[in-house]
C-alpha cells in the first residue's frame, strides 16, 4: 500500500521573558521534503524576533493511503 502526501503542518512552542506559558506558533503550509536543519533555522528565526527561544518542534504530515 502506497501513500500520498496531502500536507505537512508545523507548531513551534516559544518561550521567554514575560511568558508564563510557552507560546504555540502554527504553519500549516509547509513544504513537502522540509528538512530538520530548515526548521530549526526557521524556529530560530523566528524566535529571535522577540529574544525567545523554541522549546519543541512539532511536525505532522497528513496523508491518503492509496489501495
Amino acid at each position: 500500500m502506497s501513500q500520498k502526501w496531502l500536507k505537512t503542518s508545523v507548531q513551534y512552542l516559544i518561550s521567554g521573558e514575560g511568558h508564563s506559558t510557552p507560546i504555540k506558533r502554527n504553519y500549516n503550509t509547509v513544504a513537502q521534503n522540509v528538512t530538520d536543519d530548515q526548521l530549526n533555522k526557521f524556529g530560530a528565526a523566528i524566535a529571535s524576533l522577540s529574544n525567545d527561544s523554541v522549546n519543541d518542534i512539532f511536525v505532522t504530515t497528513k496523508q491518503e493511503a492509496n489501495a
